[in-house]
């Protein structure tokens, strides 16, 4: 019986000792988990990667993506890309499923939304905070935080079917089977038993087959020696295998445990009840130079060709009226200096409306080699699916300041002209009392008007236009065009106003039969074939303004409105009554 025991106890032991390994090498887990999509989705212009997916793990999980030639990769807002996509038909990778059937491997789950079948190249997008170009298989690593809300748009060129054969690899966490560490320890004291149980076993052997003579003189003393021996013996047996049988238990129940599980991403994710909307930048730094560089771009072929056709649609509103003009003028006086070039950086200084919606407005201030003075622009997107374009570029006035906005601060919106909540006044009440006080310097405005001195230039040059036109009467006045005016509330809570004015100098003969001599300009811009006239010369100038707008609770000499960049160019000229 003992040698019975023996052997099973080392049966079993080698048994353990060889799960036990087994555990470690040929039935361990794999170190990575694999996902792929299933059924081929329905074919879409248009593929989507969200952040969803990346939560399967809490280390970056790798992704590949595999595709039929080339097709681009772009990196945007998942808000900006839903609002790209619009109705477009795309498929979403949003996440993976592991909750399958024991034997089935996870996979990536596809939704299909069916849409427009063809769609412009997104590729220029001013929307994306990256591009990337590729061919065939692409191997990349989510490494992007939760709280950027970013995705992925891959497209081939909006009307062939974009990439969807997605793999994604994470980290197994499950980690080597609980059962390794008891079968290691249990296998070789179950093996030791059993040697133990061999060995006594052939030790009684060996003490049944001696000869008579040699035992104990008397039976009693002998008999009862012996079965003390045999208690002994026994009560060893049991000990090892009642320690050996605690061993089991306490092991057992450290194994048994319930382990600690990693949360799942839906217990991982904190409730959007308890959460405030975290305010996200509409455009990055990368963005803002990609956009400044094509803005200026676009510039720069329309002032070397001196022709608006050449200006791109990123060039637009005031900021293309005026290269218009200059142009034009240009042809006939080659000795205007004409406006100055955009200059896509260095960038100085930066703030975009907040609101995810369109329009989106952004303010930058630039100063290149060719700027006298800084040059502050202002920027519209009116769709997802449009461009920025410039729709103002204006040199600022010596001595302004607007350091220190920047991209990442909130309150930046645009403001009806009207709105003066949180500003010492409207927009449109400054840009008329401005007016008012360039035309005329003894204006009751000018108390709230910073006397610059740009706006003081303006003003001489006005009043001694006057003194020189002894046979002239020179009447001035100026007229804001309202629907071309923009303005916007900066991150401190003043505001800009960006506004077209329409100067108007007319000058008529003091006497009957006196003469207006019109400049060689304003005789080529009327079109007529005499520099004089008997009646009158009506001429109109383009001028735009920037003019800021300090916050309701600024006082003193900070509570007054300063005009801040200003240029002007001949518009219009005629003669007449």
């Amino acid at each position: 019986m003992r040698i019975v025991s023996g052997l099973l106890a080392l049966l079993l032991g080698l048994a353990a000792l060889l799960g036990g390994i087994g555990l470690q090498t040929i039935w361990t887990p794999p170190l990575t988990l694999t996902a792929e999509v299933g059924d081929d989705p329905t074919e879409a212009p248009l593929t989507v990667i969200t952040g969803e997916f990346a939560e399967i793990d809490e280390d970056p999980v790798e992704y590949t993506l595999t595709g039929d030639g080339d097709y681009t990769v772009m990196l945007g807002r998942e808000r900006d890309i839903q609002a790209w996509i619009g109705d477009a038909a795309h498929n979403t990778v949003k996440g993976i499923q592991t909750d399958v059937p024991e034997g089935e491997q996870p996979h990536v789950i596809v939704d299909h939304a069916e849409g427009e079948m063809e769609v412009p190249n997104p590729v220029d997008s001013d929307l994306w905070i990256e591009t990337h170009e590729a061919s065939g298989t692409l191997e990349q690593r989510w490494t992007l935080p939760e709280e950027d809300q970013t995705a992925l748009l891959i497209a081939v060129d909006g009307t062939a079917p974009a990439p969807t054969d997605v793999t994604v690899t994470w980290t197994n966490r499950v980690g080597d089977s609980p059962w390794i560490v008891p079968l290691l320890v249990i296998g070789p004291l179950l093996i030791l038993i059993g040697l133990g149980l061999l060995l006594w076993a052939w030790l009684r052997s060996r003490r049944g087959g001696r000869p008579a003579a040699t035992q104990a003189a008397d039976p009693g003393q002998s008999g009862r020696a012996g079965a003390t021996s045999d208690r002994q013996s026994s009560s060893t047996a049991r000990r090892m295998g009642a320690g050996a049988a605690v061993g089991v238990l306490v092991l057992g129940s450290s194994v048994l445990a319930p382990a600690t599980a990693s949360p799942s991403p839906e217990s991982a994710s904190p409730s959007s009840g308890d959460q405030t909307e975290e305010f996200i930048p509409v455009v990055v730094d990368q963005q803002l130079e990609r956009i400044l560089g094509m803005v200026a771009g676009g510039m720069s072929r329309g002032d070397e060709a001196r022709d608006a056709e050449a200006l791109t649609t990123r060039i637009g509103g005031s900021a293309r009226t005026m290269r218009e003009l200059h142009y034009r003028n240009k042809g006939f006086d080659d000795s205007l200096v004409g406006p100055a070039p955009i200059a896509a950086s260095p960038i100085l200084a930066a703030a975009a409306t907040e609101a995810p919606g369109f329009p989106r407005s952004i303010i930058a201030v630039t100063e290149g080699e060719q700027n006298e003075t800084p040059q502050v622009l202002l920027m519209q997107q009116n769709g997802p699916r449009q461009q920025y374009q410039a729709r103002f570029a204006v040199p600022m006035t010596p001595g302004s300041d607007l350091s220190g906005m920047q991209l990442d601060q909130p309150g930046v919106e645009i403001l009806e002209l009207d709105q003066a909540e949180g500003l010492a006044m409207s927009p449109q009440q400054a840009v008329d009392g401005t007016a008012a006080v360039l035309t005329d310097s003894d204006h009751t405005f000018k108390d709230k008007l910073v006397s610059n001195s740009y706006v003081q230039a303006i003003q001489d040059y006005q009043e001694n236009l006057s003194r020189t036109a002894r046979d002239a009467t020179i009447r001035l006045n100026r007229s804001v065009a309202t629907d071309q005016s923009q303005a916007i509330r900066l991150p401190d809570g003043s505001a800009l106003v960006f506004a077209n004015v329409f100067a108007n100098v007319n000058s008529s003969p003091k006497e009957r039969g006196g003469t207006v001599i019109a400049s060689e300009l304003a005789q080529k811009v009327a079109g007529e074939s005499s520099n004089e006239t008997t009646t009158a010369l009506y001429m109109r100038f383009y001028e735009t303004m920037v003019i800021h707008i300090p916050r309701e609770s600024a006082t003193g000499e900070d509570a007054r409105v300063s005009l801040i960049g200003f240029e002007d160019e001949l518009y219009r000229v005629s003669y007449g009554d």
